[in-house]
């Protein structure tokens, strides 16, 4: 749902949704029921503005997006029902950039903002095997791995599912690249193909194509494909 205001130079919207999951896990020894914020989609608010600029279509605007993290569902655990070890605050801003649009150019952003490579595998229409696997790792990654026969809270691997089952460069499965701060470029559409390509820090650089249309009145065709390269100092 959207909330809008403004005039014929000005325009605020504000927007957001709720996602909620009710989670039973069982790790061989311990069982338990929580009731989280649904990670894969997870609830989230936001206002994004624009602003004419007086230059043929160009329009200026930001955007800022935050969601609540008192009951993720990726950082639970066997130990954490509420989030209530996260150093990280109640709230996790999602998006916060500047950017620059026109619908011949395309749009140049300024911020905490998406890289190219962002939702590659969503984006395209052929959905089915990423929502499924991803939603699946998004609600079990944060707790702690049992070796067989451990059945108390000392037999608990110091390993997360996460830690084997998520990108070099975040905890997301299958999205290698999520949000960072930088600059970006994101075109127009042209018969279906887009393109985008951004820097980001730590020395983040990629570009990604995707093609997205509708053939006919019975076929949705989607494509993506992308390339990161990552050179933080951190990462083996």
């Amino acid at each position: 749902t959207t909330v809008r205001k403004g005039n014929k130079k000005v325009s605020v919207t504000l927007y957001g949704q709720e996602n909620h999951a009710a989670l039973f896990w069982d790790d061989g020894a311990e069982k338990n029921f929580y009731v989280v914020d649904n990670n894969y989609e997870s609830s989230r608010f936001g206002f994004k503005g624009t602003a004419k600029t007086g230059f043929g279509d160009w329009v200026g605007g930001y955007r800022l997006e935050v969601e609540p993290t008192g009951a993720n569902s990726a950082k639970l655990n066997q130990f954490d029902d509420d989030n209530a070890n996260d150093s990280a605050g109640p709230l996790n801003v999602r998006h916060s950039y500047m950017y620059l649009s026109s619908k011949k150019y395309g749009e140049g952003r300024m911020g905490l903002t998406a890289t190219p490579i962002y939702n590659i595998t969503k984006d395209t229409n052929v959905t089915e095997l990423e929502d499924t696997m991803h939603s699946d790792n998004r609600m079990m990654q944060g707790f702690f791995l049992r070796s067989k026969g451990f059945d108390n809270a000392e037999g608990l691997s110091k390993l997360k599912w996460q830690n084997i089952s998520s990108c070099y460069d975040s905890n997301n499965a299958f999205v290698c690249g999520t949000r960072k701060n930088g600059v970006a470029y994101w075109s127009p559409t042209w018969s279906g193909f887009s393109f985008s390509t951004g820097y980001f820090e730590d020395d983040d650089w990629g570009a990604a194509l995707r093609y997205k249309k509708e053939w006919g009145e019975n076929f949705d065709v989607g494509a993506g494909i992308g390339y990161s390269k990552n050179t933080d100092e951190r990462y083996q």
